[in-house]
């Protein structure tokens, strides 16, 4: 069914991406280059603070496991999901979520293009979960092999909806009749501003709470090789009718719901929750 849209959604993948000026590169190798330096700087088993430091994630909120609990919970009941399924989450990095979401499921694969991120979630040793070097629009898995899939935290690292218009295309491919996909914490392009500001509260929250943040020291300029690109991540805002529309040309119905709401910036993103036809 899926390869009859084919032609429908080439327009979305051939959208010009609005490429971010990164040294000269492209965004997309910042962001691996970002994932990749940082967890080469985490040699043995990951805490909670080293997943939140690769992944760019405030440390001051995302080492609460309650607030971690919280989101993990609201994955797996927006996937319907529980320790029967087998679920894909497609940017897994090194395994921030997967900590979280796979000891509720049965089985779970992350899969990310950062090699040194994935080789840190293999050391959280995660008894039904492997790690897999793949690119998220061009999965490599059969049609229908999982019960649910999910992408968290991801498409705010995308310039232009087209960049990550073929993620939505393949986890609804790979999940079986009947399943669903999620994709997830969207920053939201109508709440722009209101969010910026939210931004400058927390921060403000935060410090009065735990003092100014605290930066990990990294290797010297010295010790660095000179690189073309440098490592980055940004954030980037989406319009909820880009996913809806691609929902509809992919047969599949397009919930847009709220993200988890111990989450501080809740009303600012969004989720999509995309049920893929039973027959």
């Amino acid at each position: 069914m899926l390869s009859a849209l084919a032609s429908r959604i080439r327009r979305y993948l051939s959208r010009p991406a609005r490429e971010q000026d990164t040294g000269h590169g492209s965004w997309k190798e910042a962001l691996q280059l970002f994932f990749h330096e940082r967890a080469g700087e985490v040699s043995d088993v990951p805490s909670l603070e080293d997943l939140c430091y690769i992944s760019g994630r405030e440390p001051r909120l995302w080492t609460r496991e309650e607030l971690v609990d919280d989101l993990a919970s609201s994955i797996v009941t927006l996937l319907r999901a529980d320790e029967r399924f087998k679920v894909v989450e497609v940017g897994c990095a090194s395994g921030f979520l997967a900590r979280a979401v796979a000891p509720r499921v049965g089985s779970y694969v992350g899969v990310d293009l950062a090699e040194g991120a994935l080789e840190v979630a293999r050391r959280l040793r995660l008894p039904n979960a492997e790690f897999l070097l793949s690119d998220g629009g061009a999965l490599p898995f059969a049609d229908g092999s999982f019960d649910a899939a999910f992408c968290y935290d991801v498409f705010t690292n995308f310039p232009a909806f087209s960049d990550g218009a073929a993620i939505i295309s393949e986890m609804i491919r790979v999940v079986r009749p009947g399943g669903h996909a999620l994709v997830g914490s969207i920053p939201d392009a109508a709440t722009k501003e209101a969010y910026e500001r939210r931004v400058h509260e927390v921060s403000a929250e935060l410090d009065a709470k735990f003092g100014p943040p605290t930066h990990r020291q990294r290797p010297p300029v010295k010790a660095q090789r000179a690189k073309r690109v440098q490592p980055e991540i940004l954030c980037y805002y989406f319009d909820v009718a880009d996913f809806q529309e691609i929902g509809a040309q992919l047969r599949a119905t397009a919930e847009i719901v709220g993200i988890h709401r111990l989450n501080p910036y809740f009303g600012h993103r969004f989720n999509v929750v995309y049920a893929k036809p039973a027959g």
